[in-house]
């Protein structure tokens, strides 16, 4: 894996934040892994910690050998964001990471209130299959194999992907003072 990000972050990224925070994290993630369904949880911690100074952005990178619904799961994401609601299908699916199913995915569309012939329709746009494919592309090009995987202000987060780790990492690259990245 490449231990330097080959492919910035940009305004077509999925993000939370600001792109020009001092801390900015991106993320190759796939909806159907225990690990990122972990980390989730703990980037959702960090971003309520850590306010403007992490951003944190999320790029698809399903491994359907070991996740057969990662990519319908990804597809979801990209059909809510048609919606406005890509965070919240976001955390939604990654709610019932370990239980995921067409059933189950299109009940939390349901659950977000979103059109559902519109959401159907979407799932098959072949465009939302090509976002997800120059997410996966982008990770190809860094070397991504396994996720979760992390890249802090572009340099390659070797420590384990939980709270206590990652916390430390953010605080000192908001002690520094200035965003190394954006």
């Amino acid at each position: 894996m490449q231990s330097h990000l080959q492919t910035p972050p940009s305004v077509h990224d999925h993000y939370i934040g600001t792109l020009h925070a001092l801390a900015v994290i991106v993320e190759y993630g796939d909806f159907e892994s225990p690990h990122c369904g972990v980390l989730a949880q703990v980037m959702e911690q960090l971003l309520n910690e850590f306010h403007s100074d992490l951003c944190l952005i999320y790029r698809h990178f399903p491994l359907p050998n070991n996740h057969p619904h990662a990519i319908l799961a990804a597809l979801a994401s990209e059909a809510g964001n048609q919606q406005g609601e890509f965070w919240n299908m976001y955390s939604l699916i990654y709610q019932n990471y370990d239980r995921l199913t067409p059933e189950l995915i299109s009940e939390c569309a349901e659950e977000l209130g979103l059109d559902m012939n519109k959401f159907t329709k979407d799932l098959q746009r072949q465009d939302l299959l090509e976002r997800i494919n120059i997410d996966i592309n982008s990770g190809d090009k860094n070397g991504v194999t396994n996720t979760p995987a992390l890249y802090i202000n572009g340099v390659k987060f070797e420590g384990s992907a939980t709270y206590h780790p990652l916390r430390e990492k953010i605080e000192r690259i908001i002690a520094e003072g200035q965003a190394t990245y954006i």
